[in-house]
Order: C-alpha cells, then sequence, then structure tokens
C-alpha cells in the first residue's frame, strides 16, 4: 500500500481514484480497520479544533454522520450497517459518546436518510471551501467503511462522486 498522502493526492483524478477505489477494496481488515479507525480520529480532532467557534456544529456528530451516510451509500439502509460503524465508533469515542440523535434520524427510513444526507453533504461543502486535506481524509474514510465489504459498489462510488464532486475530470 502506497503513502497515505500520496492516496489522497491522486484522489483527485477519476482514473486514480477507481484505482484507490480498488486499493482499499483489497486491504485486509485488519489494515482497513486500523485506518478507519486512525482516520476517524484525525477527522475528529481537526472538526474539534476547527468548531470552537461553530457551537452550533458538533464535531462528534459531524464523524458519526459521515461515517453513517458512508454504508447507507450504496443504497441498503439496515441495522447491519449501523452495527458495522457502531464498534468503531466505540473505539473512537471510547464508549463515551452516545450518537443516538444520529441513529434516530438515521432509522428514521428514507426522510432520515435524506435529512443526514444533506447534513452530510452542507459539512462538505464547507469543508471543501476551508480544507482540502481534510476533505481527502474525509474521501479516504468514506472509502475504507464502503470497501469493509470487499468492494465499492458503482452506487458507493456515484455517490462519492457526487458528495466530492471536483472529482470529475
Amino acid at each position: 500500500m502506497q503513502d497515505i498522502n500520496a492516496m489522497l493526492a491522486r484522489a483527485r483524478r477519476e482514473n486514480d481514484f477507481n484505482e484507490l477505489c480498488k486499493e482499499c477494496e483489497t486491504l485486509n481488515s485488519d489494515l482497513r480497520n486500523i485506518m478507519i479507525v486512525e482516520k476517524a480520529t484525525k477527522i475528529l480532532e481537526t472538526f474539534r479544533k476547527k468548531s470552537q467557534n461553530a457551537a452550533e456544529i458538533s464535531p462528534e456528530n459531524a464523524l458519526t454522520s459521515i461515517m453513517m451516510n458512508a454504508t447507507v451509500a450504496g443504497g441498503v439502509h439496515s441495522n447491519k450497517n449501523m452495527k458495522r460503524v457502531s464498534p468503531y465508533l466505540d473505539q473512537i469515542f471510547g464508549g463515551n459518546y452516545e450518537f443516538n440523535t444520529v441513529r434516530i434520524t438515521y432509522m428514521n427510513g428514507a426522510q432520515g436518510l435524506a435529512q443526514l444526507n444533506q447534513y452530510v453533504a452542507n459539512i462538505l461543502k464547507i469543508v471543501h471551501l476551508h480544507d482540502h486535506e481534510l476533505e481527502l481524509e474525509i474521501l479516504l474514510l468514506c472509502m475504507l467503511i464502503m470497501s469493509s465489504n470487499g468492494h465499492i459498489s458503482p452506487k458507493e462510488r456515484a455517490y462519492l462522486k457526487w458528495q466530492f464532486g471536483y472529482l470529475k475530470t
């Protein structure tokens, strides 16, 4: 596996985006799990630093929403997907964070998913304007979560291209 920074830089180009998806798909599960926790922790720390003056945005809810949204990007909404992300959240937050607000929104059917999707889209628009490195870290986190079943589906790739629209060449 290449250097993470090189991977992130390559993600900006369409052909490299597809190659990066393939690299994420072929990671062994132990390495993927470590990378998910490391990426999410780094993103959370950055959110916390940047949100000191923006009390209306919870860094914890923002990260949790991004991670939960990545599990449903392929169009499958289920408790199984939510449980897939829960162990990472427990590791990241040390069990000290209750993500019921995001969980309730997530489990509220199509309307909840639309709200979650819009919330994540708004977060990413703000991040895109101010911090491209953070945006790429979030992209890689989403790819890692999506590839945890060994495959990033065409729907998931389309979601990534939509949420991270600048990827299009």
